[in-house]
């Protein structure tokens, strides 16, 4: 963009000089009048060719006076004649039509807005006019009325631009008229009320007469909206109107004036120079702008009245100064951004120089600069030359700054973690970082144990090379995955970021020894953790009777067998899954030597022929309802021949679990074979319940001890699988649980003597569902408890079934000579009272039955025969 300076303050002896000056030099002069309206903005007039700018300087200075007449096309505000003389007669206004004959029109000191003199009708002057300098649209009139009261009734107070001779002024233009209460605007002879009310005093009437003919009316500077013509201007002979009526009624005007306007204004900034303003005009429409009103905002300048006085012409001393910003003195950066700082007037330019080299030149602003270029990373020098034209060229320099720019990250060149792996838990981690790097700064620790980094610590950093240290305690996470990191900055703001993880673990696997009888805890002798691999003693406390083995002695995660003795008691064998996350202690069960006990041995046959190469690979569990739950108190491999082998207490109950490598059968429940012998058969499963493509499962019961089991295998990731029972009567669950896994099995110990519904559902990951219900009859159902013994309690129950069917038969015998009827009936009725008491089972019953049928067939045949 060419930029057009305008030096206005000038001696004027210099006028002469400065012209030629300005013409060698190819800029164009402003004028050096102003004038300010009635809103304390400036107005100039000036030439600004389309598209590019013009400067000028102004400064509030005593000497000089606001001229609105070198402005404006035409300007009248009455302050060159005397109160009393005519309009017509001295003021080159002409009489229009009257109302009432030649009234009043004159110069008067009755009203003024500025000055001391205002243009004054009566209501039989009519109107006067005068020819607007331009006869062209587009322009804009204005001038200031005077409003006398808020309700003028009938009279009117116009003002127009007015395209005739003969008619009104308000009949052939547009007018701008004060009427009743209200506003009016006139198109061709019509008014047309507005929504703006009037009020007294002074205000700007203003015609902005479009060159499409159309005008815009404005009172204030609000346009005055109102359904009217668009256009009623031919672009002929444009007057300005001024007219009142109204019987009796004087109608005031002031500051009337003509200007041109462009279809796109020039724009204006205004910069407070601190002593002066700097003012930039530019052209950005497409015409050029001769002898143009330009406003400038007074608010800006600081204008507090029309009558002030201001120097448009003042011409600034040339000056330039530069101050360097970024990048600092002895400063570090890793951008090659340079900032600086201009103030001048003129035309500014600078050169920025590095290591004493020039890197980068051209025109600059006042104010602050950013420029960049490439450079090499290292210490570096810098300054700028800076330079403004105007009355001449000056120069100044800024001072030199020294900086070092560095664009690499800090490099970590040694770390130690302490430990170097996992961690245990209530233990603090360490870690220790050696940091290189041109200029260190600082340094912070961060970590995140799954809920988002979490800041720790930090510390400065210094030199080329320095240790940061840092450390967590894990106190409190066992089983989470500690995420890690040290942000490193440099002292030119490079960060750079070391991270790593952990595990935190258990410190130990912890085995406790409990009398399985009463579930005291007692003192082991010995204690073997074994695999294919290795085999460890524990320590033993014995203060706490806990048997340890620390978990960096058992190097694999996986399944290892527990040996554990102690005195007075049998040996016992369990499996723990070594996880050094999650299970941090294992229970084992053992039997006193007091107790008396079955040396039992469990063979498996696998007649599958799955297993029968890796029988060893199968895991025999003994499970025990204990007062805080079903617990498992022996577990272990089988030897490679299918057996194995351990001390049982005589007539315990137990459950017995065999464990596959891919699953678990359950077998129900057991009581120690007196013959020290078991064996345990692994069979096809022929399932008569509910089958589906990828859910399949077997349901058992035991009846003597109520027991319910059911063991399931699905092909499909579960979400859930899950065996709810009920009670056939109603809907109340009396047991619930659920499982994930691919294989698993659900057990139930409830009474033999209710009847229950198995509801067994699954989901699988992929959405589909497997629901069956299965009823659960006992074929001991309807079995009373005993409401008195006849033999000592610890007796086998056939005891009590064999007294009661021989009291039943000898009954039966005894009364057989009175009619086989009587005898049958009376043994019916005691098989009932004997059922009630408890002495009769189903399975009794079923056998006296029997019997009742036949002795009373042999009575009846006997007494056909005659016997």
């Amino acid at each position: 963009m060419f930029i057009v300076e305008a030096v206005i303050k000038v001696k004027y002896a210099l006028i002469t000089a400065l012209f030629l000056f300005m013409l060698f030099s190819g800029i164009a002069a402003a004028s050096p009048s102003y004038w300010i309206d009635e809103n304390n903005d400036m107005w100039l007039k000036e030439n600004i060719t389309a598209g590019n700018t013009i400067t000028l300087y102004t400064i509030q200075e005593a000497g000089y006076s606001p001229n609105a007449s070198l402005i404006f096309l035409d300007y009248e505000d009455g302050e060159a004649y005397n109160d009393g003389d005519g309009l017509k007669t001295v003021g080159g206004w002409t009489q229009g039509n009257t109302f009432n004959g030649n009234g009043i029109n004159e110069y008067s000191n009755d009203q003024a807005h500025s000055g001391s003199i205002s243009l004054h009708i009566e209501d039989s002057g009519g109107e006067l006019y005068r020819s607007s300098p331009t006869t062209t649209l587009p322009q804009i009139i204005e001038g200031m009325i005077y409003v006398p009261s808020t309700d003028i009734s009938s009279a009117r107070t116009y003002f127009s631009l007015y395209e005739g001779s003969t008619s009104w002024g308000y009949s052939n233009g547009v007018s701008v008229l004060s009427r009743g209460t209200k506003w009016y605007v006139g198109y061709g002879g019509t008014e047309y009320v507005t929504t703006t009310s009037l009020t007294t005093g002074w205000h700007k009437a203003t015609i902005k007469a479009n060159s499409d003919g159309s005008a815009d009316l404005y009172v204030d500077g609000s346009l005055l909206s109102v359904s009217a013509p668009s256009g009623t201007l031919n672009n002929a002979d444009n007057k300005i109107c001024i007219g009142s009526y109204g019987g009796g009624h004087h109608s005031y005007y002031d500051d009337i004036r003509v200007r041109t306007h462009a279809a796109t204004e020039p724009t204006v900034i205004i910069t407070d120079m601190g002593s002066y303003y700097k003012v930039e005009i530019e052209n950005t429409g497409g015409n050029d702008l001769t002898n143009y009103q330009v406003k400038l905002d007074g608010t800006e300048l600081g204008i507090t009245g029309q009558s002030e006085s201001w120097d448009v012409n003042y011409s600034p001393v040339t000056s330039i100064s530069v101050n360097l910003t970024a990048p600092s003195n002895n400063s570090y950066v890793n951008d090659n951004n340079f900032t600086f700082d201009i103030s001048g007037n003129g035309i500014l330019n600078a050169s920025v120089y590095v290591d004493s080299v020039p890197q980068w030149n051209g025109s600059v602003i006042e104010g602050n600069n950013t420029v960049n270029f490439s450079i090499s990373e290292g210490f570096h020098s810098w300054y700028v030359n800076a330079s403004a034209t105007a009355n001449g060229t000056l120069y100044n320099e800024s001072e030199i700054w020294h900086f070092t720019y560095d664009i690499s990250p800090a490099a970590a060149t040694q770390t130690i973690l302490n430990p170097s792996g996992d961690v245990v838990v209530n233990q603090t981690f360490y870690l220790s970082v050696l940091w290189t790097d041109t200029a260190l700064k600082n340094g912070s620790f961060y970590y995140n144990t799954g809920s988002g980094w979490t800041f720790d610590t930090s510390t400065g950093l210094s030199g080329s090379s320095d240790w940061f240290n840092s450390s967590f305690n894990t106190t409190g996470h066992l089983g989470d995955t500690v995420y890690w990191k040290q942000e490193i900055y440099d002292q030119a703001g490079n960060l750079k970021n070391l991270s790593g993880s952990f595990e935190v673990v258990n410190s130990a696997l912890d085995i406790y020894v409990y009398d399985e009888s009463n579930q005291t805890q007692i003192l082991p002798s010995d204690v073997t953790v074994y695999d294919a691999n290795i085999s460890i003693s524990a320590s033993i406390s014995g203060v706490t009777k806990v048997a340890s083995v620390s978990y960096t002695e058992l190097t694999e995660t996986g399944k290892y067998v527990v040996q554990v003795e102690a005195d007075g008691y049998y040996n016992r064998k369990g499996i723990v899954y070594v996880d050094r996350v999650g299970l941090s202690r294992l229970d084992i069960y053992l039997p006193a030597e007091s107790e008396s006990v079955i040396y039992e041995s469990f063979t498996l046959t696998d007649n599958t022929a799955t297993y029968t190469n890796s029988l060893s690979d199968c895991i025999l569990r003994l499970q025990k309802p204990l007062p805080n739950g079903t617990t498992t108190v022996y577990e272990t491999y089988l030897d490679f021949d299918g057996t194995a082998k351990t001390y049982l207490i005589v007539d315990n109950q137990y459950i017995l679990y065999i464990i596959t490598p891919d699953r678990t059968i359950n077998y129900g429940w057991l009581t120690p074979d007196p013959d020290g012998s078991i064996d345990v058969v692994i069979k096809e499963v022929l399932i008569d319940h509910l089958f589906d493509q990828w859910m399949n499962y077997t349901q058992s019961t035991t009846s003597e001890m109520g027991v319910i089991s059911l063991d399931y295998e699905a092909t499909k990731d579960l979400d859930i699988a899950r065996m709810n029972i009920t009670y056939s009567s109603n809907d109340t669950v009396v047991y619930s649980a659920s499982a994930t896994t691919l294989t698993g099995s659900f057990l139930f110990t409830g009474d033999n003597t209710t009847n229950y519904y198995i509801n067994f559902y699954a989901k699988a990951t992929d959405g589909d569902e497997y629901n069956a219900m299965v009823p659960v009859i006992w074929t001991g159902s309807g079995v009373q408890p005993k409401r008195f013994d006849i033999v000592p309690s610890d007796w086998p129950d056939w005891v009590t079934e064999v007294i009661a069917t021989g009291i039943v038969l000898i009954a039966i015998l005894l009364l057989s000579p009175l009619g086989a009827h009587i005898a049958t009936a009376i043994g019916a009725a005691l098989m009932g009272l004997f059922w009630w008491w408890g002495w009769l089972q189903i399975a009794g019953i079923v056998v006296a039955l029997a019997v009742l049928i036949a002795i009373a067939a042999f009575a009846y045949r006997s007494r056909r025969a005659g016997l």
